[in-house]
């Protein structure tokens, strides 16, 4: 379970990373970001609403956060986890795992020729 909440995040750090090269404020990241886990995680409204503002204060804590501070990312992605576990149902959790996988197998085949 705590691969598939790793896996999420990676994701959406990456989606970060892409959004920061966007130029969206956090909020309109962390809006993103709920929006997707609402529509492929099936949320309940309850779950919307504390999920979004998990979203928020991680993309906040992101933009604050100084670029090659590993340790408080770490720290960071640690308690983004543990607040997102509060929340998701264990089916949720599992879900959200595996579109961490196939999100992760998308990312490693883009460097990959095309046939």
């Amino acid at each position: 379970m705590k691969k598939g909440i790793f896996s999420v995040l990676a994701m959406l750090l990456m989606l970060s990373v892409f959004a920061q090269k966007q130029g969206p404020n956090p909020e309109q990241r962390a809006k993103k970001m709920t929006e997707h886990m609402k529509t492929n995680l099936s949320l309940t409204d309850e779950q919307t609403k504390a999920v979004e503002l998990i979203n928020l204060d991680f993309a906040r804590a992101k933009v604050d956060m100084e670029k090659g501070n590993h340790e408080a990312n770490v720290a960071l992605k640690n308690d983004f986890e543990k607040e997102l576990a509060a929340v998701l149902t264990p089916e949720q959790l599992e879900k959200m795992k595996e579109m961490r996988k196939e999100q992760k197998g998308k990312h490693m085949h883009k460097g990959a020729p095309k046939e």
